[in-house]
């Protein structure tokens, strides 16, 4: 492609890079919303496990240490894939 042609068509090269730019920032907005709400709806899951309607959750019952083995055996495949966050799980099981 000539430099010309190349000129001629940078205001469609900034459109269709504003397009992608624009669709990836929602992609990514959307994302971050749903991992908040999964969040939030497993941290009220284990409040509620953990309190079973009372007040106060009873400590010592282990029920996160159980919850992060089970989910990470779950996805151990994963975590193997990637380095830097099997490294980091790792030592805190």
């Amino acid at each position: 492609m000539s430099d010309k042609s190349v000129h001629d068509n940078e205001h469609l090269f900034q459109r269709v890079r504003e397009i992608l730019d624009n669709a990836r920032h929602k992609v990514y907005r959307t994302a971050n919303i749903e991992m908040l709400r999964a969040y939030w709806t497993v941290g009220k899951e284990i409040v509620e496990e953990e309190q079973k309607g009372l007040d106060r959750a009873k400590y010592g019952r282990g029920l996160i240490k159980d919850l992060s083995i089970t989910l990470y055996r779950i996805w151990e495949r994963f975590y193997r894939n990637q380095p830097q966050v099997y490294e980091a799980v790792l030592p805190n099981l």
